[in-house]
């Protein structure tokens, strides 16, 4: 009979940990493959990253081992995801299968909560990744213990998963309001919020691609409290432009952004030398939010009636604003 091991979670997203515990399960309980079963919505959690880029990222994740697949299960039964009523629905399908049910060993006191916990231990082999000396009486998968969690991938304080994943993350705008809020001070985040808003406004008049402007303008002053746990290169300018080249570097390096067009905006939005249209939505953005102390309403409509005008009104205003505040 073939042995299949079952893995849920809401990988959100998938980490290192996660494989781990996987191809340990696989390994020491001989098993012929091993599923994993993103929930749609977690009757544990408020909410989820849409379901799709969640699977998108565990195919990321699984697609080098033949012996691992991410099923689309969850995301057609009913909500919220009840692992019962999954495990139900794939022995149905699967009766020639013996099933095991992979969890944590933090799991186990959670256990009598979860919904129709004693039909669910009759019908699936639970088989626990130890991490703990908790006594449970269930067959045990040994592995090292990774302290890695979703939670610290999504405020950015991890980056321990794959590669790509992490370009992913990136490029599809997930996690990044978590990212800002958790690094920055509540009022470098609110201007950064505003500088996403307005840089999306004009953005969208003028069909600039809005995934860009979004990693762009939230990105934009990522390091500007804290430019210490980044390497970069810029003696030759001014000390005011070391966070948006520190902002760029951290893409590039820590998330493998390497869409120049994004890097340069941010590298130009202090003193606006990017001479693309994302850099100049990104350069107005930045000093038109409406969080500024003075009145960029006239700069804004300009730069939303024509791209190139507002921009140099912009560059001209400020440099006028910077001549007034040294007198």
């Amino acid at each position: 009979m073939k042995r299949i091991i079952l893995f849920g979670g809401s990988f959100d997203p998938i980490h290192d940990g996660h494989m781990e515990m996987a191809k340990s399960a696989l390994n020491q309980r001989n098993a012929d493959e091993l599923w994993l079963i993103p929930a749609k919505i977690s009757p544990f959690k408020d909410h989820a990253t849409d379901f799709d880029k969640r699977f998108h990222m565990i195919q990321i994740m699984t697609q080098a081992n033949e012996k691992l697949k991410v099923l689309e299960i969850e995301n057609n039964l009913p909500s919220p995801s009840y692992t019962y009523q999954t495990v139900v629905a794939l022995k149905a399908m699967h009766p020639e299968v013996h099933f095991e049910y992979l969890i944590g060993s933090d799991q186990i006191k959670k256990l009598d909560q979860w919904y129709e916990y004693e039909k669910l231990k009759n019908c699936v082999q639970f088989i626990v990744y130890q991490r703990d000396d908790v006594d449970h009486g269930f067959p045990i998968v040994r592995g090292r213990i990774n302290h890695i969690s979703s939670t610290e991938i999504r405020k950015g304080i991890s980056v321990k998963t794959h590669p790509r994943i992490l370009e992913y993350m990136m490029r599809e705008g997930l996690y990044l309001d978590q990212m800002i809020q958790h690094r920055l001070s509540d009022f470098r985040y609110q201007h950064t919020v505003r500088v996403k808003d307005l840089a999306m406004q004009i953005a969208q008049k003028h069909r600039i691609d809005l995934k860009q402007t979004y990693l762009a303008a939230m990105m934009h002053d990522y390091c500007k409290e804290n430019t210490t746990d980044i390497y970069f290169e810029n003696e030759k300018l001014p000390k005011a432009f070391d966070h948006a080249f520190a902002a760029a570097s951290l893409l590039s390096k820590r998330y493998y952004i390497k869409d120049r067009v994004v890097l340069r905006a941010i590298q130009g939005h202090v003193s606006g030398d990017s001479k693309t249209d994302l850099g100049k939505v990104l350069y107005i953005a930045d000093k038109c939010e409406l969080g500024r102390d003075y009145d960029s309403k006239n700069l804004i409509d300009t730069a939303i009636n024509s791209l190139d005008l507002g921009f140099k009104a912009v560059k001209n205003d400020h440099k006028d604003y910077l001549e007034k505040r040294q007198l």
